[in-house]
């Protein structure tokens, strides 16, 4: 018998490998709570042996709960369903946040589940309209699919003039210097190195004072989609090349400032004039940088990619430029001439922060998600039909090894069917 007013959130406290994503578990956890104070949250961690996960299937199917809820991206939800499904009475609803590794990298978990999840009434959450669409294509039916963005800790995030002016002067900052600010990973998925080349020609265009500043930690992952691995230390030496190759007087004006969290990374936000981010990163189903940037009243100058171009959505004409990104002999290009239009533009915006910020917060906050979550539970929910062969075609071709590209380490068509939703 199922209990009425029961519902679990399944969400572990351990910390992700990717900041951002414990953030966002983080900010889940509370809007749920908002969303429904009766909800009961367990540990589902990574590091859980046999014994406990046992313990945990066991403490799920004695509460029959109408509705389980899966918060964080990891880990795989897999081990835990195969040992409650066959015992969890039908009617449960099951609730899935879809990060961007939710299908990768263990698609055939999935299809592995498929006869047992056909007996439940299932929702999947996606954070951004274009992975509602890149997500749909694996799906059997409509209906099961649903936005809701990831929420902003708004006590963490927004604006703060005492913080502005307490940042800018330990940089040494004049008034007028304008600053555009890339916060998340250093990596090759997010063409930090395009963004030093772009922003160099902009200021031999413009002749104006602009820093361009970097926060986050250099990562050595590569583009494995590309087979493309590098050694350790190896993206910073890139980096660090780049900027050697500069002309003195951009040089002077680029700098990475090191890696901020919470409280701190919103003074460095608030010291910023702009934030930009050229990434193409295959997992860029939302941009948690992008949204925290947003509600502290930021401009944004953004890769028209994945999750990125909900953010046009949710703000007022002007506020969110959007960067056509092309793929150009199997690579991917941006239009050097409409960088620097756009940038020229951002640049002249008139706006006021506090309203910016006001704007974005009423969409992306945790109190703004909480609501959204409270309409989404209204939804009529519907048995799982199960998931389409493009799933299946996914599995056998990432067990490959060269699921997305080809002799020449450039993507493929496959990756381009596959991610088309994500273009612009």
């Amino acid at each position: 018998m199922l209990r009425p007013n029961i519902e679990i959130g399944l969400y572990s406290g351990e910390e992700s490998e990717w900041v951002s994503c414990k953030r966002i578990a983080n900010n889940l956890k509370d809007s749920h709570q908002l969303a429904n104070k009766k909800i009961k949250f367990l540990n589902f961690g990574r590091g859980q042996n046999e014994l406990l996960l046992l313990s945990l299937a066991e403490e799920i199917l004695r509460l029959s709960p109408k509705k389980i809820i899966f918060l964080d991206h990891q880990p795989h939800p897999a081990n835990l369903l195969a040992l409650i499904l066959p015992r969890l009475n039908p009617e449960t609803i099951l609730v899935f946040h879809s990060y961007g590794d939710f299908l990768l990298p263990f698609p055939e978990n999935w299809p592995a589940l498929e006869f047992d999840l056909k007996k439940f009434p299932i929702m999947f959450l996606n954070a951004s309209q274009r992975q509602k669409s890149y997500f749909q294509q694996f799906l059997n039916q409509a209906g099961i699919n649903h936005l809701c963005p990831f929420p902003v800790n708004v006590k963490d995030f927004a604006l703060d003039i005492v913080k502005r002016k307490e940042f800018r002067e330990k940089l040494k900052l004049k008034q007028d210097e304008f600053v555009w600010l890339y916060s998340g990973r250093l990596s090759s998925q997010k063409n930090i190195i395009k963004l030093i080349d772009v922003f160099s020609k902009y200021k031999k265009q413009t002749k104006k004072s602009d820093k361009l500043f970097f926060v986050g930690a250099f990562d050595n992952v590569g583009i494995p989609f590309l087979n493309i691995y590098q050694e350790e230390h190896e993206y910073y030496y890139h980096y660090n090349q780049a900027i050697s190759a500069l002309d003195e007087d951009v040089k002077k004006d680029i700098a990475h400032l090191g890696v901020y969290f919470g409280k701190e990374l919103n003074g460095i936000l608030n010291l910023a004039d702009a934030f930009v981010s050229l990434s193409s990163h295959n997992d860029e189903d939302y941009g948690m940088a992008v949204a925290e940037a947003l509600c502290t009243g930021l401009p944004c100058l953004l890769s028209d990619w994945g999750g990125y171009s909900s953010f046009k959505k949710y703000s007022s004409k002007g506020r969110v430029e959007l960067l056509s990104l092309k793929l150009e002999n199997g690579l991917f290009n941006f239009d050097d001439k409409e960088v620097l239009t756009k940038m020229k533009k951002i640049r002249k915006l008139k706006h006021s922060r506090k309203v910016y910020g006001q704007e974005s917060q009423r969409v992306l906050s945790i109190e703004a998600v909480a609501k959204k979550l409270k309409v989404i539970s209204k939804y009529k929910t519907n048995k799982f039909k199960g998931f389409s062969s493009k799933l299946k075609t996914l599995t056998t071709r990432w067990r490959s090894g060269r699921a997305f590209h080809d002799s020449k380490n450039r993507f493929n068509s496959y990756y381009r069917s596959l991610y088309a939703t994500y273009f612009n």
